[in-house]
């Protein structure tokens, strides 16, 4: 494809995947420590949290960039 929809910027992907999150939390009535709960159960409980909702995102994410950015 010889033109792209929009200019490559580095932190518009991670914003445009971010915004559905906002958009569900605030239809949900979620909390901030909530939606971190769901996005980031480590964060909230430690490491020894048995709980992992995105780990394959969250390792993809730390190999390509050094850092989870999907919670940050």
């Amino acid at each position: 494809m010889p033109f792209s929809p929009f200019e490559r910027d580095g932190d518009r992907p991670a914003i445009l995947r971010a915004e559905p999150d906002a958009y569900y939390a605030k239809i949900y009535g979620l909390t901030r420590d909530e939606l971190r709960c769901i996005l980031d159960p480590k964060d909230v409980y430690g490491p020894d949290s048995p709980s992992e909702t995105f780990r394959v995102l969250e390792e993809k994410e730390e190999h390509k960039y050094g850092e989870y950015r999907t919670v940050a």
